[in-house]
Formats: C-alpha cells, sequence, structure tokens
C-alpha cells in the first residue's frame, strides 16, 4: 500500500482553506461539540445528556464534516481507489459494522452508530488522499497547540465550562482525561514532527 502512494505525495496540492478546515475537523473531533449541549454542564455532573440521541447541533455539524469527507474522495477518487484497494480489511471491517443494524437489537441505534464509523473513515481515507504524512503531523500538532490555547483561555475566561465538578481543568475538552489525552498525544506528534 505505502510504495502505491509513495509518487503521488508530489501531486498534492494541499491549500491553506483545507488545511485549517482539517484542523477545524481535529478539534472538532476532540472538544468542541460538548460545548453545544452534547455532554453535561460542569456545575451539574447528573444532568447528562442521552449519549444515543446526541444534540440537533452535533448531528448537523457531523452530516456536514461526513458530506464534505465523501465529496472530496470523488474529487480524488482515483487516489482513493487505491487507498481503498490496499486497505481492504478495513473496508471488510467498515462493511461488517453497517451490516451488523441487520442483526441488532436497536437496528435503528446500531444503523445510526455505524454511519457514524462509515463517515469517520470517510474522513480518513480522505486525510490520508490529501495530506502528505508530514504534513498531517504538523497540522495535528498545530490543532494541539490551539486546543492548549483555548483550553487555558475557557479555563481562566469560563471557569463554568473549562474546570470540572471537583477542581481539575479541563479546558475545552469534556473531562480532564480528554485535556490530557490530546496534550500526550498532541506533545508526541509535536516531538516527532
Amino acid at each position: 500500500m505505502g510504495a502505491e502512494l509513495e509518487g503521488s505525495d508530489d501531486e498534492r496540492s494541499e491549500s491553506r482553506v483545507e488545511q485549517w478546515l482539517f484542523i477545524f475537523v481535529i478539534l472538532l473531533i476532540s472538544c468542541f461539540l460538548h460545548l453545544a449541549g452534547g455532554v453535561s454542564n460542569a456545575d451539574d455532573p447528573s444532568a447528562t445528556v442521552d449519549p444515543d440521541s446526541g444534540s440537533a447541533l452535533a448531528q448537523a455539524v457531523w452530516s456536514v464534516v461526513y458530506a464534505g469527507a465523501f465529496v472530496g474522495l470523488w474529487i480524488e477518487r482515483r487516489r482513493a481507489w487505491r487507498l481503498v484497494r490496499g486497505s481492504w480489511p478495513i473496508v471488510v471491517l467498515v462493511a461488517l459494522i453497517c451490516s451488523s443494524s441487520f442483526w441488532s437489537s436497536d437496528p435503528g441505534l446500531t444503523a445510526k452508530r455505524a454511519f457514524g464509523v462509515f463517515g469517520t473513515t470517510a474522513i480518513a481515507y480522505y486525510v490520508a488522499c490529501r495530506f502528505s504524512l508530514w504534513t498531517f503531523m504538523k497540522l495535528f500538532g498545530l490543532s494541539t497547540v490551539i486546543g492548549a490555547g483555548l483550553s487555558f483561555m475557557c479555563i481562566v475566561a469560563a471557569p463554568s465550562l473549562g474546570v470540572g465538578p471537583e477542581g481539575a481543568w479541563q479546558g475545552i475538552y469534556i473531562e480532564k482525561n480528554e485535556l490530557g489525552e490530546a496534550m500526550s498525544l498532541g506533545i508526541a506528534t509535536l516531538l516527532v514532527a
């Protein structure tokens, strides 16, 4: 798979707009949707939103992001087809996940979650088609720096959102563990990039 795409890195024309959209999607995936009502307020941890229903705003945003990935894959269909053929085990696994709604006890919920896996996989394929590994690492590192800066601003300017119920910093992330996970992964990426 790697040998097929080695020469194609030179053909990639990564626009700045596309790079900033990628950073936005990384931040969206890791933290922003909980601020739109997908997770409970830090002041009242018992008032959680049903994770299976999701907020209408989050569903709308994800629909737009998935549609963008599908359009991008259509535009990059030759490169995407080579990538899909070279990673057929992933395709088989996603197909199995999508077909599992046929035997699920809750087919609607399973289909909804399967569509999320399908859409997220489409995003990953699109990113692999459009960005070289080096560019991906730089953009991921930059998204970590932006996330850290926004987290600090959230902690200072809006402590009801940025500080958890026990007083632990969570910043723009769902909880302190999400903040720690994002920062450790981002720092490791920045050390390598």
